[in-house]
């Protein structure tokens, strides 16, 4: 399994930095506010994002346990490479989005730049770009037009402790907790647009349901949030 080492890619790479950055003020002069992972590790300490990335002894990827500290709603991924034809040469690119909460990709863009010679990298990275940013953020738009109407798509996953032997059969006023999630699930969802995976006496597995984008009061909703109101009730 690869194991990234992102601060270091960072500090060894250049090129690395200036695209990211390239990528964020491409996408600000067209409406989108990007939080750049460079900043982020730069503005804490990766152990200190690590650590503090999740309150519970879940086993995660370096790249997940990133993402929840950032707590990013949509993952921007930038791939390119140089091929050269003769004296000149050519840059190819493929830039991805992903739904943070589902890893479901939203939008995508590939291409490559003209040949050329003595042309800077970045330069002709970003020359390529320019050919198809505008498709790909019709793409994000048409993604948020859809959560505008459905709610934004998550993903949940209910556990118990193996210690607790009637798990998620315990009975609360004669309603097993199944049934209860289930229920709130359905009531709580954007018209009751949720879809059950997997389900046991440990585990409940959603592998999508809409939530609201907005609470009465205006606020944009996180998963979090949302998921707190369930929390309380069976508290």
């Amino acid at each position: 399994v690869a194991v990234y080492d992102y601060a270091k890619a960072y500090r060894e790479s250049n090129e690395l930095g200036l695209a990211t950055h390239k990528i964020g003020e491409m996408m600000k002069e067209r409406g989108f506010e990007l939080k750049d992972m460079q900043a982020e590790l730069n503005g804490q300490s990766l152990e200190d994002a690590l650590d503090g990335a999740s309150d519970y002894d879940i086993e995660e990827s370096t790249y997940d346990k990133i993402m929840a500290s950032a707590g990013p709603d949509i993952a921007m991924h930038i791939n390119w490479w140089l091929e050269a034809t003769g004296p000149k040469k050519i840059i190819y690119f493929d830039l991805t989005a992903f739904d943070a909460y589902t890893n479901k990709q939203i939008a995508s863009a590939s291409g490559h730049s003209d040949p050329q010679m003595g042309v800077p990298e970045m330069v002709m990275l970003e020359t390529a770009v320019l050919k198809y940013i505008d498709a790909f953020n019709n793409q994000l738009m048409d993604h948020f037009t859809e959560m505008m109407d459905k709610g934004r798509e998550i993903s949940v996953r209910f556990n118990v402790m193996s210690s607790w032997e009637d798990g998620l059969e315990t009975e609360v006023d004669g309603i097993e907790l199944t049934e209860y999630i289930e229920k709130w699930m359905a009531k709580n969802c954007v018209s009751g647009r949720c879809h059950q995976k997997s389900a046991s006496e440990k585990s409940m597995y959603y592998d999508s349901a809409r939530i609201p984008l907005y609470n009465e009061d205006g606020t944009a909703y996180q998963a979090k949030s949302w998921l707190n109101q369930l929390r309380k009730e069976l508290k």
